[in-house]
């Protein structure tokens, strides 16, 4: 099964995440727990960092010894700060001693999960379907490459295009532990759910923390956290047992039309066992022609799913880091002391983290940095706007914010520093909304700025977008309201009634000044009046993504009509109600210095609800040219956020439910009972989905993702280790080109060894183009067969390559039958049964 490997892995990310606690505890001093579950992502990714920018100058090279050396440098820098400080000793023995049951909780969850996960995927292992031999592709180049950045196994000659972060952390953990990769990228997939479950507990009991809940109720809810994040499904479960067991008519079936889901008769057993009945979970959204055709087809997966299904994508393995770039936000929206660039002079460590934190979430998910900079601009902004309102409401009233920013400050403005720095002092010295901005926006942009700066050579030399001009695009589809609920009805239920009673409780005071003002009582408090500035900057974010969209499409299609506008703002209305509700009721509780867990929260259900309604009307234009990838992206965003948010909810909820009064206390019990009726539909599928997909566990367990390649072709694995232990980096390889989705490509997947080409489709996905590859295929069918050796020789040479691989699918694709000639070109280093690799000898030896 993989135990002593297992049990290696464990012992290597504990070691990292006791080595990276003592910066995670000066880095989140917002929470209460100093974001212990913080440590071994925070730990993984510094580590990763140091030996990828190091190796990348050519100091280091990228071996597991490198990855130790790191180890080793952190625990000096420590224990000299310790020495040199030793009040820091007692803070943290005494903190120990304080929240030594939180910390236990948290590390239990850890321990749980990972090896829950680690017994799943030994009954599932084969790394294999879907895109599982991409993922091990850029995990063995992480592995493979002396220094980064890694060469495109699938693509010799160019180092690789996409955002691998991710891929290189998991392979340098690979190497401190000594596991070989094809076990590696199994653990990989535990430890991402292990370190998710760790990083959302810590920030919810933060949030809870935060507001005076107890130490049990904040564990509670930080375990309530980890079970919405990674083991509540959507509804699509639901269906399919009511499917399964005969309810509802084939009619009712085809209205719900969400692909695969079809009654099977009466009878059924206790889960489908159709095959992969499980998938139609992830494709639930889509709308569908009079012929049958998909229209809106788009991909909705969540957490469960994608950690049940085992593509180790950057999706997935951006959770726990995604989390502790919330949490950062979190820490700093809390922290005391003032605002603006004094904060990053004030708090380095913390500065200096989020930096590394932003700057890494593109480089391990592209779709991730935008969310986190707008975040962390919201909760700064949030901070200061709560600090001056305390400091100077009454000043800020009557000064105004439109002569301190517009009269004064924009002439001033020039090439001048000093002119900026003076302009910058002057516009962020008022309590308004927008001198809170304006202060915040600096300090954000400086912090954005560095982190991108840390991934340099990532984002300004390797990485290609498929992209396409213009960037983003107005959808032609909508949701169906069915589909929509079906992925977000039991998230919508459970964080729902946190938002009406936190949002209704933050904008009472306005409404009554708004009551009064229309039956023109007088005022008694003038503080009651609302911050116009709010509102219009709530109208701005209501409006504009919906305008962007009407003229986008008036645009773009021909066949646009007014209706259609109407159609979709109707559709799209409560979105942005909600977005702008709790973005207004985030903002007035600051101006009523209220800075809590319950306005944070607020603020990233917000930013969620965004996210949700501006997948309905914009996408992202890439090479799918649709909205297919940004739903998949942005849903997957706002699932980790309203779990971590609904978490919370739970808390406030309960402490404020003893206080409603009469149909108040109604909605609130029927919105629980609800809750937990389609949280057992939530919590169907997982269940029934993981038994399908392990095959009810009766298998021989074990973590080696290759062993369907041992019992199928032995070999083809022995060759595949061979090349594994004699292969060099700067070698190179051919071997059969195919499609996607196939077992082409295998030995450069699972060797990490480059060879001239493997999914050209992927390729093509990846870099945007196809220019640095459209000969490669035939070339490589010219390699395998033509008959004249010079042609092969020169082939051979275009491409350096060292070994020439011939096996099955080269003998079935390029109809190989005499393999005498290849003799001509190189020495049989390796041969069993029907696969024999040749190292291809250097033109003077001929």
């Amino acid at each position: 099964m993989g135990t002593v490997d297992a049990l290696k892995w464990l012992v290597a990310i504990e070691a990292i995440g006791l080595v990276a606690w003592p910066l995670t505890y000066a880095a989140f001093p917002g929470l209460r727990d100093r974001g212990y579950g913080f440590a071994k992502p925070l730990g993984l990714l510094t580590a990763g960092f140091l030996v990828w920018i190091l190796s990348y100058g050519g100091l280091i090279p990228n071996t597991g010894v490198s990855y130790a050396g790191v180890l080793v440098f952190g625990v000096a820098a420590t224990a000299l700060v310790l020495w040199r400080r030793p009040g820091t000793v007692d803070a943290l023995r005494s903190f120990v001693r304080r929240e030594w049951r939180v910390l236990a909780a948290g590390e239990v969850l850890f321990l749980l999960v990972f090896a829950g996960w680690v017994v799943f995927r030994a009954y599932d292992p084969a790394i294999s379907g879907t895109e599982k031999p991409m993922d091990f592709l850029f995990l063995n180049a992480s592995v493979f490459a002396e220094s980064a950045p890694p060469e495109d196994p699938w693509l010799s000659g160019f180092p690789v295009a996409y955002y691998y972060f991710g891929y290189w952390m998991f392979g340098g953990l690979s190497q401190l532990a000594a596991v070989p990769t094809f076990v590696a990228f199994n653990l990989s997939l535990a430890l991402v759910g292990a370190m998710s479950a760790g990083a959302v507990f810590s920030l919810v009991h933060g949030l809870v923390a935060r507001d005076g809940g107890t130490r049990k109720a904040a564990i509670l809810c930080g375990l309530a956290g980890a079970g919405l994040l990674l083991v509540a499904a959507n509804l699509t479960g639901a269906w399919e047992f009511l499917a399964n067991v005969g309810v509802g008519s084939d009619g009712f079936y085809e209205w719900l039309s969400i692909d695969g889901v079809e009654p099977a008769g009466s009878g059924g057993g206790w889960r489908p066992e159709s095959h992969w009945w499980w998938w139609h979970a992830s494709r639930v959204i889509n709308t569908f022609g009079a012929n049958g055709q998909s229209l809106d087809f788009t991909i909705q997966e969540f957490p469960f799913f994608s950690l049940m299904l085992g593509d180790l994508h950057p999706h997935l393995m951006s959770i726990p880091f995604f989390l502790i770039g919330i949490g950062a936000a979190m820490s700093l929206a809390l922290s005391a002391g003032r605002t603006g660039l004094t904060w990053l002079r004030q708090n380095p460590i913390p500065a200096v983290v989020l930096a590394l934190l932003l700057g890494a979430s593109g480089f391990i998910n592209a779709w991730d940095l935008f969310f986190l900079a707008v975040l962390v601009f919201g909760a700064a902004t949030i901070r200061a706007y709560f600090l001056e309102s305390r400091a100077s409401a009454r000043q800020v009233r009557a000064a105004g914010w439109r002569a301190r920013v517009v009269g004064r400050d924009l002439p001033v403005v020039g090439s001048s520093v000093a002119g900026v720095a003076a302009a910058y002092r002057r516009a962020s010295s008022g309590g308004s909304l927008f001198a809170a901005a304006f202060r915040a926006a600096l300090p954000v942009a400086a912090v954005t700025i560095l982190g991108v700066l840390l991934f340099y050579p990532f984002y300004f030399g390797t990485f290609d977008s498929q992209v396409r001009w213009p960037p983003i695009g107005p959808a032609a589809h909508a949701s169906r309201p069915i589909h929509f609920l079906t992925v977000w009805g039991f998230a919508l239920l459970v964080v729902t009634p946190f938002l009406v009673m936190a949002a209704s409780k933050a904008l009472r005071p306005q409404y009554a000044w708004l009551r009064r003002e229309w039956s023109g009582v007088p005022h008694l408090r003038e503080g009651m009046k609302p911050a116009w500035s709010i509102v219009i900057v709530v109208a701005l974010a209501l409006a504009v993504p919906y305008f962007v969209w009407a003229g986008a499409h008036l645009e773009v299609n021909e066949n646009a009509r007014p209706g259609d506008m109407l159609g979709r703002f109707a559709w799209v209305l409560p979105f942005m109600i909600a977005a702008a509700t709790l973005l207004t009721a985030a903002l007035a509780r600051a101006r009523r210095a209220l800075l809590d867990g319950a306005t944070f929260a607020l603020l990233a259900a917000a930013l969620a609800a965004y996210l949700l309604y501006g997948a309905e009307l914009l996408y992202v234009h890439d090479l799918f040219a649709n909205r297919m990838n940004t739903v998949f992206k942005l849903h997957y965003q706002a699932w980790i956020v309203l779990a971590a948010v609904g978490a919370y909810g739970l808390h406030y909820w309960r402490s404020r439910h003893v206080r409603l009064r009469g149909w108040a206390v109604a909605a609130s019990r029927i919105a629980a009972v609800a809750a937990l009726v389609l949280m057992a539909g939530a919590l169907y599928y997982p269940f029934a989905a993981a038994d399908s997909k392990a095959r009810s566990f009766s298998s021989d367990p074990t973590l080696d993702g290759l062993a369907f390649v041992t019992s199928a072709r032995g070999a083809e694995r022995r060759a595949i280790e061979w090349l594994r232990d004699e292969a060099q980096p700067g070698e190179r390889i051919v071997e059969a080109v195919g499609g996607s989705y196939s077992e082409f490509g295998r030995v450069s997947a699972a060797t990490g060894v480059p060879a001239v080409l493997g999914w050209p489709g992927h390729e093509h996905q990846w870099r945007g183009e196809t220019e640095l590859f459209e000969d490669r295929e035939g070339d490589v069918e010219r390699i395998y067969k033509t008959t004249d050796s010079a042609e092969a020789r020169r082939l051979l040479d275009k491409y350096e390559v060292t070994y020439l691989i011939l096996g099955v699918r080269e003998r079935r694709e390029y109809a190989l039958a005499e393999l005498d000639r290849f003799d001509e070109l190189g020495t049989r280093v390796f041969e069993d049964d029907n696969v024999v690799i040749f190292e291809v000898r250097p033109d003077d030896d001929d």
